[in-house]
This record gives C-alpha cells, sequence and structure tokens, in this order.
C-alpha cells in the first residue's frame, strides 16, 4: 500500500545526499515521497523525480559570511541553533505542519527540531535519521569534540568521566531553546527532553545512516538504533555516469593525483588551504586535482594540477592516490569507499570526531586547520604516498564498504513504520 512519506534535511550537499538515495529507494518501492528542506535543493530535488516542499528558514547558501559563522570550531554550534534554527522555530513548524497533516510516515533529520514534535501532535509514526557516529554521544565510543580536539587523548577515560561531561553539555544548551519550549507548550505537548539531543530520537527507530566500520552500535545508544551502512547519491544531473572531458583528459596524461576538495560548505571558507596545498604538490612533484569551487589560486597552476569548481567524487575519488578533505560526513564515506588513505583538515562540527575515528582505522592523518600549511601537508601525505600499509588499509576498507548496502538496509528498517 503507497504510502506518503516526508524526508526533512537541514545542511549541506553531505546532509542532503543520502538522503536523497534513501527518498529514491523509498519512492521505487512505491511510495511517495515529499522531501522537505531549503528552496536552494529545489532543483536537485525535482530532477531526479522526487517530491518537494520549501521549509523556511530561508538562509543565503551563497553568503560566505554564513560558513565563516558556522565553521568557527568553538562557537560554530552554538551560533547555528541561536541564530539560524531556534529563532525561525515557529516558521519551521508552521511550514512542516501543513505539509504533514497530510502524510502517514516522517523521516526527520536532527538539526529539524519541530519534525518530533509534530509526529507527537499529529500522531504520527516517525524515524530519525543520523549521518555520523557523533550524533548518538555515546559515553562508551566518545565523541571528538570540536571546540576541544584534545578531547581525543580523554576517551580511556571511559563511561565515568564521560556521562557526567556530556550531561554538563546537554545542561548548558537547555537556554538556547526557550523559543523551543514555548511552542511545545503551545502545541499541547509533554515534554520529551532536550530537542538537540535525547529528543531527536525516535522511540520508533533511529536510523545511523553510516558504515559499522566507522561507528559500531553502542550499549548506550537510543533504543531501536542501527548503523545501516552508508547511502551514496551524487549525481549533479540525473544519470551521470562519467566525468568531465577535462578530468578525463588529464587522469590519462600521468600518475594518480591526490585530491583537495573542501566538500560543498567548507569550501566557502576555504582561507589559504589551496595555496598552501599548491605549495606542497609542488614541493612533493605528485600530480593533483584541487575540486575548489570558487576559489580563485593567485599562483600559476603547473601542468600536473588541474582546478575543477565541483565534481561527483564517487566518480573522482577512484582515480585518487590519496584524498585530502574536511571530514564531512558525505565526503568521508565516499573516500572511504573509494579505498584511499587520506588526510583530514576538520574545520567545525562531527568533522574531528570522523577524522579521529579514520585516523584509528589506520588510513587518515589529521591538521588540525589552524595548523595546516605546506610544511603541515608534505609531513602527512609523505608516508601515505610512501607507505603500502596506509594504501592496503585503505583498499581493504573500501572493499567491506563497497560490499554493505546501506539504502537497502535503511529500507527495510522502515518496512515495519510503512505498514
Amino acid at each position: 500500500m503507497q504510502k506518503h512519506i516526508v524526508i526533512t534535511v537541514f545542511g549541506s550537499l553531505g546532509d542532503l545526499h543520502p538522503l536523497i538515495a534513501l527518498g529514491m529507494e523509498l519512492q521505487a518501492r512505491g511510495h511517495r515521497v515529499t522531501m522537505a528542506t531549503t528552496v536552494h535543493y529545489r532543483e536537485k530535488i525535482e530532477a531526479v523525480g522526487l517530491g518537494f516542499y520549501a521549509l523556511r528558514p530561508e538562509i543565503s547558501m551563497d553568503d560566505d559570511r554564513v560558513y565563516q559563522e558556522l565553521f568557527d570550531p568553538v562557537r560554530g554550534p552554538e551560533t547555528m541553533f541561536r541564530k539560524y534554527i531556534f529563532p525561525y522555530i515557529h516558521e519551521t513548524y508552521a511550514d512542516l505542519k501543513r505539509l504533514l497533516s497530510g502524510a502517514d510516515v516522517l523521516i526527520n533529520s536532527p538539526l529539524i527540531l519541530p519534525g518530533p514534535l509534530l509526529a507527537r501532535e499529529l500522531n504520527l509514526p516517525w524515524a530519525s535519521v543520523g549521518l555520523q557516529p557523533f550524533l548518538y554521544f555515546s559515553a562508551f565510543d566518545p565523541p571528538v569534540l570540536a571546540q576541544a580536539p584534545i578531547s581525543e587523548s580523554w576517551r580511556h577515560f571511559g563511561p565515568w568521566f564521560w556521562r557526567p561531561l556530556m550531561r554538563f553539555m546537554k545542561s548548558t544548551t537547555h537556554s538556547w531553546g526557550k523559543a523551543f519550549y514555548k511552542l511545545q507548550q503551545e502545541a499541547g505537548v509533554a515534554p520529551y527532553g532536550n530537542p538537540i539531543f535525547e529528543g531527536s530520537f525516535s522511540p520508533y527507530l533511529n536510523l545511523g545512516l553510516f558504515s559499522p566500520i566507522l561507528g559500531a552500535p553502542q550499549k548506550d545508544w537510543p533504543p531501536h538504533t542501527a548503523a545501516t551502512g552508508f547511502l551514496f547519491f551524487d549525481e549533479m544531473t540525473p544519470g551521470e555516469k562519467t566525468l568531465p572531458q577535462g578530468i578525463q583528459d588529464f587522469l590519462a596524461q600521468g600518475s594518480p593525483p591526490v585530491v583537495f576538495t573542501l566538500g560543498s560548505s567548507a569550501v566557502r571558507t576555504a582561507g589559504p588551504f589551496f595555496e598552501e596545498s599548491l605549495k606542497a604538490v609542488k614541493a612533493l612533484g605528485c600530480r593533483a586535482i584541487f575540486v575548489a569551487g570558487d576559489n580563485v589560486l593567485t599562483s600559476p597552476l603547473p601542468e600536473t594540477v588541474l582546478h575543477w569548481d565541483y565534481v561527483s567524487y564517487s566518480l573522482l575519488f577512484p582515480h585518487a592516490l590519496a584524498i585530502v578533505h574536511q571530514g564531512g560526513a558525505g565526503t568521508t564515506a565516499q573516500a572511504m569507499r573509494a579505498g584511499k588513505p587520506m588526510v583530514i583538515v576538520p574545520f567545525g562540527f562531527d568533522q574531528f570526531d570522523n577524522a579521529a575515528r579514520l585516523k584509528r582505522l589506520g588510513i587518515s592523518q589529521t591538521i588540525l586547520r589552524k595548523n595546516y600549511n605546506a610544511p603541515a601537508a608534505i609531513k602527512a601525505l609523505t608516508p601515505m604516498l610512501n607507505t603500502p600499509e596506509f594504501a592496503t588499509q585503505a583498499e581493504a576498507i573500501g572493499q567491506r564498504i563497497q560490499a554493505e548496502n546501506g539504502v537497502i538496509n535503511a529500507c527495510t528498517l522502515l518496512e515495519p513504520l510503512l505498514s
């Protein structure tokens, strides 16, 4: 029986793409799928045949100042909630309520805070989705905090240390949500926890849309939570199967290149990343492709370096020798599937935690953004390019990722909700 399924999403292309993959599979199974998100993604969503519904706030995707604020590793998360989510909570609620009044099932992303509220108000079955292990805040597999990268060294302290620290962190966010708690009272919905943390999880099903290789299930994850494996979609145009001719020609001219990229968001606040990377490439004598968006390099590019604005990672990464990137959920998933060693330069949010997880897997090195320069890049890349163990381990993990089928696993888990 066909169901009308609403999928919400707020964030970058790395947040959007896995949910497009999920929506396409659900629609292929005979359901009607509407994706509720910013108006900026309308064209991409409608191009693959999914329904689109605009949600406020309408944050400008072309304002680099927004990205500079959000990628402040210390203040970024607070700025996101205080400036771009909570002030618009009533508008988001009103938009989503109109859509959900005619829906059967909600699949909600963590930053759409009115989703769980409306599911309870309208008595809708619903599932939450998360794209990174960081979201589940386990005391047994603790996250690396962007505000304190040194927290990686606190892992061995164990749950006795992390539980009270996590309680303290949750308590500090309570004051951010005054507008939400007012809305909750107006809607006549009983309190169900902090909307940023435990209140974002469903009592029915929580889908971790990442590989258990990156984050294994933990006993303090919310009930009914599963790691499905990654979900992949990154076509620039529907049915895209080949790289642009210019990249094909470059790849055919020599050895595999090192790919440098900052995803779809951090690239808007790249700073000296690409200029320093160019110095490193020249010193190492390797070929490189810079997926650099609108960033213009002031230094002339040698024939061994190609600049491209944006390209499908699933098509490009398998041709790389190594990948230097920001550690976003989508970029990380694509790099792991390609089976390539990495250097990660985290900019904010979950990227510090993703970087630490890949380093523990033996396939990556980490350079803090404030420390990223040509000498640091050379030091990190040298073992990646010259030590076979990194490439061998990355390839082995890539094969395991390729054997997973996250979208099928997620839809199988969703079937009881849909029936």
